[in-house]
């Protein structure tokens, strides 16, 4: 369709539906009350952090992350010697370093083995080489 023939159209015809009462109306909740949730608002509902405690401080977790450091420090307390980036991975036999160290899209420091392809950040590290869990090592 020529932009001309678009504008000789006769437009007068093509109404928009108007809306009934019942569609303008509010759905009601199970109560019977007509409030909206938030989703029907159109507003996402708040989230809490989960790098927030209970009372806005840092999770046991995040706790746990800051005391281990690096997962270079990691690595340096169970005797394994990292250089340029590059160590010889505890989870495997290995002739050459397959495990890096590196600083993630996120800006924290990471690890990855490429010979085993697991990886995390320090207390994934510390997990792994102690045998504990994430829980066990958040715990004070």
């Amino acid at each position: 369709m020529h932009s001309d023939q678009a504008l000789d159209r006769d437009w007068s015809n093509m109404t928009d539906p108007v809306p009934t009462e019942d569609e303008w109306a509010a759905p009601s909740s199970k109560d019977g009350s007509r409030r909206r949730s938030t989703m029907q608002r159109g507003r996402v509902p708040r989230r809490r952090s989960r790098a927030m405690g209970q009372f806005g401080g840092p999770s046991p977790i995040e706790r746990a992350r800051e005391r281990l450091g690096s997962p270079r420090d990691v690595l340096a307390r169970h005797g394994v010697a990292v250089r340029r980036g590059m160590a010889q991975c505890p989870f495997h036999p290995d002739s050459t370093p397959s495990l890096s160290v590196f600083i993630g899209r996120d800006g924290k420091p990471r690890w990855r083995c490429h010979g085993c392809r697991i990886g995390g950040d320090a207390l994934d590290l510390e997990a792994a080489l102690t045998g504990k869990s994430i829980r066990e090592l958040a715990a004070p």
